[in-house]
């Protein structure tokens, strides 16, 4: 009896969790389609692509390395000290840029730290010592906000990368010589592959959570 019990609690247990995180899901979207986003032409000067990239280019990459901050299923966000790249996933190339210097939003370490939460329409971008005060960027438009109402907002939580698949990542998918950053999303893990001398060089990867 015991041999059956124990299977059946299991299937309970998944099935309650993906039901649970379905509801959160869709709690999450209807929340944030009634939010109001009204971007400020006047903070496009920071959205400079291009001007992104070549800083990016033209500066070493730093004590720490890019962080891969936030990914769904059609977007990465990479986090750098002077630079903020936003990647499609579904082409995998740089279609977003965000110029954090000169918003005072580049500080990977320390105690006030950059910190940048994501949804399936929006991140927002502040310092840990500022929950409320940032900025609000849309995914699909690469317009930008200063945050207004961002209790409004509902922003997914990190799952974080288990040390054995950070050790099958590293093993089998990164080249030699080359650093990675990942982020867990719900059926996959996004990987940013980088090396300190060619911002070129970087790219994404998805890797589903089967392959691992």
């Amino acid at each position: 009896m015991k041999k059956i019990l124990i299977p059946l609690i299991i299937i309970v247990i998944i099935f309650t969790a993906n039901n649970f995180y379905r509801k959160i899901n869709l709690i999450n979207k209807e929340e944030n389609s009634l939010y109001e986003f009204n971007p400020d032409p006047k903070l496009d000067q920071y959205l400079d692509k291009d001007k992104v990239i070549k800083t990016i280019k033209s500066n070493p990459i730093g004590a720490a390395g890019p962080k891969l901050v936030y990914a769904n299923d059609k977007y990465a966000v990479v986090l750098n000290y002077n630079g903020i790249l936003i990647y499609s996933l579904l082409n995998n190339e740089v279609i977003g840029g965000i110029d954090n210097v000169s918003l005072g939003m580049n500080k990977i370490q320390g105690d006030d730290y950059t910190l940048i939460d994501g949804n399936d329409k929006f991140i927002f971008i502040h310092n840990f010592s500022e929950k409320n005060n940032g900025y609000i960027y849309s995914l699909k438009t690469n317009e930008m906000a200063k945050a207004e109402n961002i209790n409004e907002l509902c922003f997914y939580n990190t799952n974080k990368v288990s040390d054995e698949n950070l050790a099958k990542i590293s093993s089998n998918y990164i080249n030699d010589n080359k650093d990675f950053s990942v982020y867990q999303t719900k059926n996959e893990i996004v990987v940013l592959e980088y090396d300190y001398q060619s911002f070129d060089s970087w790219k994404i990867l998805t890797i589903s959570n089967k392959q691992l």
